[in-house]
């Protein structure tokens, strides 16, 4: 199997945090392709399906419920990269950051309007409100982020 490039590796799952546990995909891989067999690749990959989807069988047709583990290694991955680049834009002088709370400067107001008509304001009682601007921030980044 030819490793270069990106074949063979994950390309957004390099470390994935599982509980306290972080794995380190790629590396375990090269691991595996410099000293073991290609069994053990196989076995590796195998493994690592059952333990990310909760599967009892690395190719079974069970439902993926929503506590499998993958669910929330993707939700810290998303969590962590909107925060890197919600504090890369501030740097930038597109978000303000003050008194502890993310601020907008830069960005279009027609996509944050946007954003701020599909929020639901019943999420937030009336010490809460300060929090939807903050939100629809996050929301606006993460889905760039996402995407």
């Amino acid at each position: 199997m030819d490793h270069t490039g990106n074949g063979g590796r994950f390309r957004y799952f390099t470390r994935l945090r599982l509980g306290e546990d972080v794995l380190n995909v790629n590396q375990e891989l090269a691991r595996l392709e410099q000293y073991g067999t290609t069994e053990e690749v196989q076995k590796y990959l195998s493994d690592l399906k059952v333990l990310l989807l909760g599967a009892s069988k690395p190719n079974s047709k069970e439902v993926i419920e929503p506590s499998a583990p993958i669910f929330s290694a993707i939700n810290h991955l998303l969590l962590h990269a909107t925060q890197r680049e919600m504090r890369a834009l501030v740097k930038r002088g597109i978000l303000g950051y003050s008194n502890g709370e993310y601020v907008n400067k830069l960005i279009p107001s027609n996509i944050f309007d946007y954003y701020k008509s599909e929020l639901d304001n019943s999420m937030y009682t009336s010490e809460e409100s300060g929090l939807k601007n903050q939100d629809i921030l996050f929301s606006v980044i993460g889905s760039h982020v996402a995407n």
